[in-house]
């Protein structure tokens, strides 16, 4: 009968809208967790470009130091240190140009960071000249005369800018990260208990129908028990139920 069928589906469309939600709640709690890894991954880029910008500054730094303690000595060992931290420099160039190589404005700012870091390797390179070949007075007067100094100045301002951008994004992406963590924390929060629901809905619409199924196999046995012809009609006039007399009665 038409009520029994409905009756019939009703467990499966309790499981399936449990399975259904469930596949939901996977699948937005797997969005948000991708987006809050996403945001993390930033965080550990803005990480990383301040450290790579504060190793550049110390390789520049670094490279004057030892260009000056072979001017006052003349000792070679420090122009070997010298030229291993030009090559630091360079490479430390490169590898912030490819970690900000989405941010035009970094990029530009390192555009001036390497024209000024190439006028202090040129300058430093005649200086250091003048000291193998006139001595160490020629070589003072030059730096006095040269724009050295100016030049390292100029310099760290713009590795400085460069980190300041790089902490106000730290701060961005750090307070996006820990929103997103927040979001995923409570769309697991809200898929477990959405679960729970729709199980124990599942579950006592299964034992509701269990329930109707033995009542209605009860009333049945009491109607093939009646000697008489019995019928039972639902409130929709439909034939629910009807003992061997009734049916032999009316077919």
């Amino acid at each position: 009968m038409k009520t029994k069928s409905i009756l019939s589906r009703k467990p499966h469309l309790a499981f399936g809208s449990a399975v259904l939600a469930l596949l939901v709640v996977g699948a937005v709690t797997h969005r948000s967790m991708v987006e809050s890894g996403e945001s993390d991954l930033w965080v550990h880029h803005t990480d990383q470009v301040l450290e790579k910008l504060q190793e550049l500054l110390a390789a520049m730094q670094t490279a004057e130091s030892n260009a000056r303690g072979y001017l006052l000595t003349g000792d070679e060992s420090f122009l070997d240190v010298y030229r291993a931290d030009m090559a630091k420099t360079e490479e430390g160039q490169t590898i912030v140009r490819r970690l900000t190589a989405d941010n035009a404005g970094q990029q530009r700012r390192l555009d001036a960071l390497a024209t000024l870091a190439a006028r202090k390797f040129q300058l430093a390179e005649q200086v250091l000249g003048l000291r193998r070949t006139n001595g160490l007075e020629a070589a003072a007067e030059a730096i006095q005369k040269g724009s050295g100094k100016q030049i390292m100045d100029d310099f760290q301002t713009l590795v400085g800018q460069m980190q300041d951008e790089e902490l106000r994004l730290l701060v961005l992406r750090e307070g996006d990260a820990k929103r997103r963590l927040t979001q995923t924390k409570t769309v697991l929060t809200l898929g477990i208990i959405l679960g729970l629901l729709i199980a124990t809905v599942a579950g006592w619409s299964i034992q509701r129908i269990s329930e109707s199924k033995d009542s209605g196999a009860k009333y049945r046995g009491l109607l093939e028990a009646a000697p008489d012809a019995m019928v039972v009609v639902n409130e929709g006039g439909e034939i629910v139920l009807l003992n061997v007399q009734a049916e032999k009665q009316f077919g």
